[in-house]
């Protein structure tokens, strides 16, 4: 590969790296506020919230065909308040040093991969090897013709059963059907389906094959693993019945995880050439044949002999050590504003938010843009050079993730899908910039720092802009999110003749200074500190990158996903945000010194000893 025609990672997100710090905010549960009073010597209130769409916005109503934007009650476009909810959530994970947690924040499982073709000496080697084997895969002669074969790898019918999932492996082996048998013929559907059969066989393959039930013939169930073009590429398979007398293999929870990702990461596109719920794994009560791998105390599952399997690590394997090491039941900042219910091992403990989150609705009428088809693109931890540090794969004992994914802020720029399969295609329905929401937030019980780590959420900092709805790869749903009134609940004023009705202090004037009181709480517990001065959040790593995300309007081109072409020919990982924020404050820099006036360049440099002789 020539040089010139290399490149690195491009995509339309990147990651604000995980902090090794957590914030815990109680020692138990016994210190979080009550729910059934209002404490006087912590703040209760309300606050008006404001959110403009600079780009094109949309938020589906959630319908799989012909969706449109949601509405409530009164037929109004909305944005629902748990869409808001959710990013004001993220944000404090990062703003609030929130512990990451299995389950709500990390869903835990392996990545699945098939690799049998990666070149010797390229990066990928490693990981070739490892899947060749965990299969067990070698090449023997039959019939003078070399043959691959995974030696690991069986046969058997999939169940499910009471909600449980197993394995019962079938009667001797699966026998390889070419697609020019005469006995196929009379089955119509042979695009990755299966088809119970009734058939003959002996040592040189299946002689006959008839509809299932026909008498003294085998029962067993035909397999196609693709489309009818040809053999070599797409075979079918013939199982014979199940062995009762065989043990069943059960499938853990997380193994089934792991196949059930797997499945979502890949549905949209087996769903352009095949019904994907083939891949599906079966409902209660039944069953379906399968190839699969035990392997170091996993179950590997597929519709193939060559099935994908999962990399050694799972996914929180790659978390900062010290996440691990704290208890799952540590109240962090988002746990203890928004709420939780979690068990670890034997305990159980809930505890309701104490902030509510209205819905959002649209102010004036909706301008409605002309549906835009597109393909809307997610990005998967399967893409390794995007999600793990250094480009490391999760077969490396070291590989660490990246980070929360944020997208990157830029004009709205659909692409057009150049596959015009409308089974892959979402129509967004946005309205047009400029569109404006209001809603309110409550919160009750606060003390000063929590309530303004949540205001500090909702606005961030100055120039900052966020990110609601479908379409955010492309630049859609960017949005702008300003407080326009802060209230407070006033004891002292609510029983007296003139308040008994209202007893509400407006303090849209004490947002900062809320803020500014969480800042410096946060930087005496973390100990942060710089020479002999106490330092500020906003000069950490993580807080700084966040911010460089939500600030900097890229140009699509510079931040959108790659085309197929170019990820054969990626030779770097994608770069850290911190370098990237690095790079643009020297160029920052530099500008300015070119643009700076002469007399203000001597002064910085010779100071202000000189100004007085001008």
């Amino acid at each position: 590969m020539d040089e010139e025609k290399k490149t690195g990672v491009r995509a339309p997100y990147n990651f604000v790296p995980f902090s090794s710090k957590v914030l815990v905010r109680y020692e138990n549960a016994e210190q979080l506020p009550p729910h059934d009073r209002i404490d006087p010597t912590l703040k209760t209130g309300e606050i008006h919230v404001t959110i403009k769409a600079e780009t094109p916005i949309f938020v589906s109503d959630g319908k799989k065909q012909n969706a449109d934007f949601f509405r409530n009650a009164e037929g109004k476009c909305t944005i629902p308040g748990s869409s808001v909810r959710g990013l004001l959530r993220q944000n404090m994970m990062i703003l609030g040093y929130g512990l990451p947690r299995i389950g709500e924040d990390l869903d835990d499982y392996q990545i699945y991969y098939r690799d049998m073709t990666s070149a010797r000496n390229s990066v990928a080697e490693d990981r070739r090897e490892y899947y060749k084997a965990t299969l067990n895969i070698v090449t023997e002669k039959h019939n003078q013709k070399p043959v691959t074969v995974a030696k690991n790898v069986q046969a058997g019918y999939l169940h499910r059963k009471n909600g449980e999932y197993y394995i019962q492996p079938i009667e001797g082996d699966v026998l390889r059907v070419p697609r020019s048998h005469e006995g196929l013929r009379q089955f119509p559907n042979q695009d990755a389906s299966t088809c119970p059969v009734s058939y003959t066989a002996s040592a040189d393959g299946v002689k006959e094959i008839k509809p299932a039930g026909t008498a003294g013939m085998r029962s067993g169930v035909l397999l196609y693993t693709g489309k009818a073009v040809g053999q070599k590429v797409n075979p079918v398979y013939l199982f014979p019945q199940e062995d009762p007398n065989q043990a069943a293999i059960r499938l853990n929870e997380k193994d089934l995880l792991s196949y059930e990702m797997d499945y979502k990461n890949r549905v949209n596109s087996l769903k352009a050439y095949y019904d994907a719920t083939f891949w599906a794994l079966p409902e209660e009560g039944e069953e379906k044949p399968v190839f699969y791998c035990v392997q170091d105390g996993h179950v590997y599952l597929g519709m193939t002999r060559f099935l994908r399997i999962g990399y050694k690590h799972s996914l929180s394997e790659g978390m900062p050590k010290k996440h691990g090491e704290l208890d799952p039941m540590t109240l962090d900042y988002p746990s203890a504003i928004f709420g939780y219910a979690r068990k670890a091992g034997e305990k159980q403990q809930a505890y309701r938010s104490r902030v509510s989150v209205g819905d959002f609705v649209l102010q004036g009428n909706a301008v409605q843009m002309q549906a835009i088809p597109t393909v809307l693109g997610e990005p998967k931890p399967s893409y390794y050079p995007g999600y793990v540090v250094d480009g490391k794969d999760y077969n490396q004992d070291d590989f660490r993730l990246r980070g929360y994914k944020q997208y990157w802020m830029k004009q709205a720029q659909a692409k057009q899908p150049a596959n015009q399969n409308e089974k892959i295609q979402t129509k967004l329905k946005p309205l047009k910039e400029g569109s404006t929401f209001h809603g309110v937030i409550r919160y009750k019980n606060l003390s000063d720092d929590e309530l303004g780590l949540l205001l500090w959420t909702l606005k961030l900092e100055e120039g900052c802009c966020q990110s609601i709805g479908m379409g955010k790869p492309y630049g859609y749903g960017r949005v702008t999110v300003s407080v326009d009134k802060l209230t407070r609940l006033d004891w002292e004023s609510l029983y007296t003749a003139q308040g008994f009705c209202g007893g509400n202090r407006d303090e849209t004037g004490e947002v900062d200074r809320y803020i500014n009181c969480y800042e410096r709480y946060a930087a005496e517990r973390l100990d942060l500190k710089k020479g002999k001065k106490r330092a500020s959040i906003r000069s950490q790593r993580e807080i700084a990158d966040f911010f460089f995300m939500k600030k900097t309007i890229q140009e699509p081109e510079l931040v959108s996903y790659m085309e197929l072409e170019e990820y054969k020919k990626v030779y770097t990982p994608l770069p850290d945000v911190t370098k990237l924020r690095k790079e643009k404050e020297e160029s920052d820099r530099k500008k300015a010194e070119q643009e700076a006036d002469p007399m203000e360049k001597l002064l910085a440099l010779y100071g202000t000893k000189h100004k007085k002789g001008r």
